[in-house]
């Protein structure tokens, strides 16, 4: 993949160097599904 061309200043790492859990946490799909996890949580608890 492209894992290792995209340098990350704040880590001093590219991509691929990054533990997978960190590159996970950090990544725009985690991200996103976080978002969606906490709007359905909150939406079942209005219409229950």
């Amino acid at each position: 993949g492209y894992d290792p061309v995209f340098f990350l200043p704040e880590y001093k790492k590219t991509t691929a160097q990054l533990k997978p859990s960190l590159k996970n946490k950090i990544s725009h799909r985690y991200k996103a599904l976080s978002k969606l996890k906490k709007f359905l949580k909150n939406y079942l608890e209005l219409t229950s």
